[in-house]
């Protein structure tokens, strides 16, 4: 069997083994399409020549036709050993090529129109000549309108029986396989795709078992599979490889190769002049002059890696059907050659259609699970508590969720309590606070004007119960490999949403008619991390918090700035420069200070020296806010003797205001994104002495 490697999208993606794979499509063909039975016989040469005294024949399975290769055999009589010498007449007309390591077949190759007669002798008994003569010539071309039905959806049902041959070629059953194709094309995608979803099924040809199945869908222009999602609705998994680069859909072997679309910059493997039959319109065998198009018609139609030696589409008045052979190929020393012929029928040609995933259909023993979804997800009271089993042993979370706070609580393996704080309703806003245990003081740390209704922190239990298996035990199992994120949903995980995610399965249990428990994996690709999840839920309906929300403590402002920030202005020499205001509900960003490097007039930059330094705030929750902290920061500039110059600074074009001793020029006003784009809620400040020369402290030299 001649197979030649080729580039294939993923060998994960092939048969492979499943070369055995076929159809029963065959049992209602025509028995005359092809060469059903596996036997290689004499080809359609126009003259055969073999002495009496001959010690071999000269055998093909199959025509040669231009621009087509096949092999011929030399049938060495018993006893008979020795090297086969081929010529050809006329190498410009038909080649012959000798492979390595095969002494006793010769690759024949069509090369243009004419008569060339291919003979063979053994090696040192040159007077003996057995001959073939071939006339090249071209046959009737397939009309467009019969190729053009290949072109779009369609189901292709074929054989593939492999068949082992001994040496004198004669053929034995080996395995037998029926291959089930589908392209499904979707009207309404565009139109520079020609099929959209491709599906191939292989079944033992008698058993009818299933041995391989696959099923792809495009993506865009990218290779994906379908899939369930929490929400029991279909989705699309883009395919990577092993470098995290994704599969496209565009030319791979999921697409229909038959098509060709003139609104792109691809040569057509194959038109329908590459089609041409030599038996009146029942077969037309592919001429075309592409080594390589039907090996990649092959590869769509079975994902084998398989050079046909001859590839035709069949007609039988309505009827379209595929027929492609490997000729028996073995290298010496093998003691049986290999084969195979794989023949079908076309159907269902521009509404075929393939197997897509269904959703899981509601059954009786969902209405408990959904009664207790919606009572959690609407009640919006209830305890959860989950621990994660970490390096430093396990850490417990409890979160309480009542209709006015929600509140976490972090304790380690230690009992040691490592966080406690929450958000409480106030009004028409919020405000977050933290508990200290010890003393049962309740400390406010921000208020925020926005509406404490307008921010969804709570788990929304949004997914379809659907995707629930029926309980085994007690336990309900999520069902798919993409439904496990609905855990996310269901929890608070801030700490680990960003690392991890849940597609595996989860399990849930009931106590009472309400969410009990649940359980999952946390897998984090970029950490290489699994974490197993525990959860539980209690006091559904029933939780409180029994605070005294008006004995809660104002947090005291800082009255200078962040120590990283602070550090970083006095290396610069401008930590008493900087009149310090604190902005309440945000503070200052304690990333240290940026800084412009001096440049003279001629634009040549001197490393010692820097043009400014400015720092930031964090973002106020409004501008209204942010614009308020600006005047009252001015207001404080010159109450403090600072004089608003027209002088801009280089930063971000704000106006300077000098202080007193006219020595420093300070400005102040809205924060920029990168390059003074768009506002954000910040606010700037640009720092700089009179001649606009800074020098730099050593520590930033480069």
């Amino acid at each position: 069997m001649k197979q030649r490697k080729i580039l294939i999208l993923t060998s994960a993606l092939l048969l492979g083994s499943c070369a055995s794979s076929g159809g029963s499509a065959s049992e209602s063909l025509d028995s005359t399409i092809g060469n059903s039975s596996g036997e290689v016989t004499s080809s359609s040469s126009t003259k055969d020549v073999t002495p009496e005294n001959a010690k071999f024949t000269l055998m093909m399975n199959g025509d040669l036709h231009l621009n087509q290769s096949r092999s011929i055999y030399a049938i060495l009589k018993e006893g008979v050993s020795g090297n086969v010498v081929f010529e050809s007449s006329d190498p410009n007309v038909v080649r012959a090529s000798k492979m390595e390591g095969i002494s006793n077949e010769a690759l024949l190759t069509a090369v243009s129109e004419g008569e060339a007669i291919i003979s063979a002798h053994l090696e040192g008994e040159e007077d003996v000549i057995v001959s073939k003569t071939f006339n090249i010539a071209h046959g009737t071309a397939l009309s467009s309108e019969v190729f053009d039905k290949l072109t779009g959806g369609m189901k292709v049902e074929l054989t593939q029986t492999l068949y082992d041959y001994d040496r004198e070629l004669n053929p034995t059953l080996f395995e037998q396989s029926d291959i089930t194709t589908i392209y499904e094309e979707v009207d309404d995608m565009d139109s520079y795709h020609n099929t959209d979803a491709y599906q191939i099924t292989v079944k033992d040809h008698k058993t009818q078992n299933v041995t391989y199945e696959r099923k792809y869908v495009r993506n865009g222009v990218r290779l994906a599979t379908e899939y369930l999602n929490k929400d029991n609705k279909i989705g699309k998994a883009t395919l990577f490889n092993d470098d995290g680069d994704e599969y496209k859909w565009v030319n791979s072997y999921y697409e229909n190769l038959f098509k060709y679309e003139e609104n792109t910059d691809m040569e057509p493997l194959v038109t329908a002049t590459d089609f041409e039959s030599f038996d009146g319109g029942k077969t037309y065998s592919y001429v075309g002059d592409s080594l390589w198009a039907t090996t990649y018609l092959a590869c769509s139609l079975v994902l084998q890696d398989i050079t046909p030696d001859e590839f035709a589409i069949t007609v039988d008045g309505d009827s379209l059907g595929i027929y492609f052979v490997t000729d028996p190929f073995g290298k010496d020393g093998v003691t049986n050659k290999g084969g195979q012929i794989v023949e079908g029928k076309v159907s269902e040609i521009g509404t075929a259609k393939i197997e897509h995933i269904k959703p899981y259909v509601h059954e009786t023993y969902h209405d408990d699970l959904e009664m207790a979804r919606e009572e959690i997800a609407t009640s919006k009271n209830y305890t959860a508590t989950y621990s994660i089993d970490g390096d430093d042993g396990k850490t417990t979370y409890t979160m309480v969720y009542t209709d006015d706070t929600i509140e976490e609580k972090i304790v380690d393996s230690n009992g040691k309590i490592l966080a406690h704080d929450g958000a409480h309703k106030d009004g028409t806003g919020y405000f977050t606070y933290t508990y200290d245990d010890a003393t049962g003081t309740l400390t406010k740390n921000k208020n925020y004007v926005a509406s404490w209704d307008s921010i969804n922190r709570y788990p929304t239990f949004d997914f379809a119960v659907e995707v629930f298996g029926p309980a085994n035990n007690g336990v309900y199992k999520s069902r798919g490999e993409h439904t496990g994120s609905l855990l996310s949903y269901c929890f608070s995980l801030p700490k680990y949403a960003y690392y991890y995610s849940v597609n595996g399965e989860v399990s849930l249990t009931l106590n009472g008619g309400h969410f009990a428990s649940m359980k999952g994996q946390l897998t984090s690709s970029s950490l290489n991390d699994t974490i197993e999840f525990s959860g539980e839920f209690s006091n559904v309906g029933s939780t409180t918090l029994n605070y005294d929300w008006s004995s809660i403590v104002d947090q005291t402002e800082p009255t200078e700035y962040p120590e990283t920030l602070l550090a970083s202005l006095k290396e610069w020499g401008v930590d008493k420069v900087a009149p310090y205001l604190y902005p309440t509900n945000t503070g200052y960003r304690d990333y240290g200070v940026a800084w412009a490097r001096w440049r003279d007039a001629s634009g040549n930059m001197d490393s010692s020296y820097s043009k400014y330094v400015s720092f930031k705030t964090n973002e106020f929750e409004t501008t209204e806010q942010r614009d308020s902290y600006i005047s009252k920061y001015k207001e404080l500039l010159v109450s403090l003797g600072w004089t608003l110059t027209e002088e801009q600074d280089e930063n971000m074009g704000y106006l300077f205001y000098v202080d007193p001793t006219g020595e420093w020029k300070l400005s102040v006003g809205e924060n920029k994104n990168y390059y003074g784009g768009s506002s954000t809620k910040g606010v700037l400040f640009t720092i700089t002495n009179k001649d606009n020369k800074l020098t730099t402290p050593s520590s930033y030299f480069d």
